[in-house]
């Protein structure tokens, strides 16, 4: 079962919530609220997170269990929560994630009985957007609230957008009103990312409803109906400030009668250093060419892989690219990662999972820049099709995904939440990004950053070796604009001379290309002449 709408969503939200916090039981690594013995979270899935430093911060929902059976499914939501990815031992089961070190809300106060509510000041949502300033601070904004009506133990009610900033050497949350955010509507769903070195957090797209902001009333809407945003967020930590500019220009669609703007959420938002000031690089989700949708309607025209979207943030400008190679089918909800190459001649986002309107994907792919060339890097397993799981990359090049929604589990209905089940599978999935294998344990992880090693997966592509030197430097399409090749061309490495240039190339990726799932016929033709020439 997919999941396919916001009153879907709202099942998973809050059912109960301890103001006591979650504490790390030593021995096994379990997750379990002090108060209930045996206790355990078993599922995670539509959280939001930053990994900073080697901490990763966490804010979702949780399926918990107890050896009691007459709790067994209960749901709960988890406290915004910091992973210390340092803390997990080498030899730690990957079934339940040891997650410790986890963050009290200010003035959290108790209401009542166990079985009464609890009330927060800070509120609790999923699929919201989380940024950070890449050390001390860290914004969440947005997100999905519970159904007042639905969950009568839960009190509290839908509002406006809300900001909330963490301190993360303090532990405090401090609600704020950033200048020109009076305006901004709460949303789920969005592709955020963060510039750590600028300062500066991004938002593009995303869905609006009755759920996410309580000015949905006032926009004439039905209940059931979704408002999709053509725009784009970007807050500025220096100033406390929010700018809201619009992408109907830079994100195109090609539904309906023709290209027009495109009103895009649940794709991937990834902050590539490469520019004065670096740029975004946009891709994948759904999209439609209206801004109000139908809740039925949702996840049913996905974005097509071959259309990668670029923000300059220098500039301001948006540039849409042509990319080539193994294609993924249309997918959104995935997780991303980027990794540079030691030299810098390549920039390799990763990307794991997401779902289609009908399947969910095991697959792990990297989109290599500036060739912007798909590589499958991993095929996955039968275990591993899932969406909405959050990914970071450890300073030791492993791909840590936490949670998400498997193709395996169905969704929980209301009241007695018969399917509220376990994850059968791990809760933690660990992938090398060198050796492009899933591994049974996390390793050690600290603070040393060893040089990332290219596989040869990537480097038989793009040219080069382990240590870099990719030669391949601009799309088999060709560029869509001069500016946007200029971009790479004057801020990455020069290309090695033809004479100097070391493996890989032209022959991979034109055969690459012939291999991929959204390869064209004419590529197949192309290639297969090309084998038959070389």
């Amino acid at each position: 079962m997919i999941l396919r709408t916001a009153a879907v969503l709202c099942v998973l939200c809050t059912v109960a919530v301890s103001a006591e916090p979650l504490a790390q039981e030593k021995s096994s690594g379990r997750l379990e609220k002090r108060q209930y013995e045996g206790l355990l979270a078993c599922r995670y899935m539509f959280g939001d997170s930053a990994l900073i430093g080697d901490k990763t911060f966490y804010n979702g929902y949780a399926l918990e269990t107890t050896q009691n059976s007459s709790k067994m499914g209960e749901i709960w939501t988890v406290s915004p929560a910091l992973m210390d990815l340092s803390k997990i031992p080498e030899d730690t089961s990957l079934k339940v994630p040891a997650i410790g070190d986890v963050l009290r809300v200010e003035e959290q106060t108790f209401t009542g009985s166990e079985d009464e509510a609890w009330t927060y000041k800070l509120p609790f949502r999923i699929e919201s957007t989380t940024w950070h300033n890449g050390k001390d601070k860290l914004v969440i904004q947005g997100g999905h609230w519970a159904d007042p009506d639905f969950f009568t133990t839960i009190k509290t009610n839908v509002t406006e957008n809300q900001f909330w900033e963490l301190d993360i050497g303090t532990r405090k949350w401090t609600e704020i009103s950033p200048k020109g955010g009076d305006d901004i509507l709460g949303t789920e769903a969005g592709a955020y990312a963060t510039a750590p070195s600028l300062g500066l957090g991004f938002q593009v797209g995303g869905r609006v409803n009755q759920f996410t902001d309580s000015r949905f009333s006032e926009l004439g809407l039905a209940n059931n109906d979704t408002m999709l945003l053509a725009s784009m967020l970007i807050y500025d930590f220096s100033d406390n400030s929010m700018r809201n500019v619009s992408t109907t220009e830079g994100i195109r669609s090609p539904w309906g009668t023709g290209p027009g703007p495109s009103y895009p959420y649940g794709g991937g938002l990834v902050w590539v250093p490469v520019g004065p000031k670096g740029h975004l690089v946009f891709f994948g989700g759904f999209e439609y060419d209206e801004p109000v949708m139908r809740e039925t309607s949702l996840m049913t025209n996905g974005r097509a892989m071959t259309v990668i979207n670029i923000y300059e943030i220098a500039t301001d400008t948006w540039y849409s690219q042509t990319a080539s190679g193994y294609i993924p089918t249309d997918r959104g909800h995935f997780c991303t990662s980027l990794v540079a190459a030691p030299d810098n001649s390549s920039y390799n986002i990763f990307m794991h999972g997401g779902t289609s309107d009908e399947e969910a994907f095991a697959e792990t792919y990297v989109l290599s820049l500036p060739a912007f060339e798909w590589i499958l890097v991993s095929k996955g397993n039968d275990t591993q099709p899932r969406s909405h799981m959050n990914c970071w990359t450890t300073p030791q090049h492993k791909l840590v995904s936490l949670g998400g929604h498997g193709i395996d589990q169905e969704l929980p209905t209301a009241a007695p939440f018969k399917n509220g089940r376990c994850d059968p599978q791990p809760l933690l999935n660990v992938f090398d990004t060198q050796t492009l294998a899933w591994e049974d344990t996390i390793g050690p992880v600290t603070e040393d950053r060893p040089a990332w090693r290219v596989p040869e997966k990537i480097w038989e592509v793009v040219g080069g070796d382990e240590t870099g030197g990719a030669w391949l430097r601009e799309p088999e399409a060709g560029w869509s604009d001069g500016k946007l090749k200029a971009l790479y061309d004057d801020n990455m490495p020069a290309a090695p001379p033809v004479g100097e240039r070391k493996t890989g190339g032209v022959k991979v990726a034109s055969a690459a290309v012939a291999s991929g799932p959204g390869a064209s016929t004419l590529a197949v033709v192309v290639a297969a002449m090309l084998a038959a020439i070389l």
